[in-house]
């Protein structure tokens, strides 16, 4: 009975099995949280640069102010769609 697998080797070969899928979700999950991190950091350093130029450019009119806007919620729901 050279072939079988005691119990306590079972278990072990098990755990092996089992900590090579998770170690690759963990990875897969830290992968799509810095891109996620990014994206919003992205979108908030775009509406932060906004909000400065609007202070001092007193060209910017309110129809450009909008399309950035209307960029950065584009943006985040693109964000949205990639968390859920």
């Amino acid at each position: 009975m050279a072939g079988r697998v005691g119990l306590g080797e079972g278990a072990s070969l098990e755990h092996s099995l089992l900590e090579v899928p998770h170690e690759a979700l963990v990875t897969c999950i830290r992968n799509e949280q810095r891109l996620i991190e990014r994206d919003l950091t992205s979108s908030c350093g775009t509406l932060n640069k906004l909000a400065k130029r609007a202070k001092t450019d007193k060209k910017l009119t309110t129809k450009r102010t909008a399309d950035h806007i209307d960029g950065v919620i584009k943006q985040l729901e693109g964000l949205k769609r990639k968390v859920c």
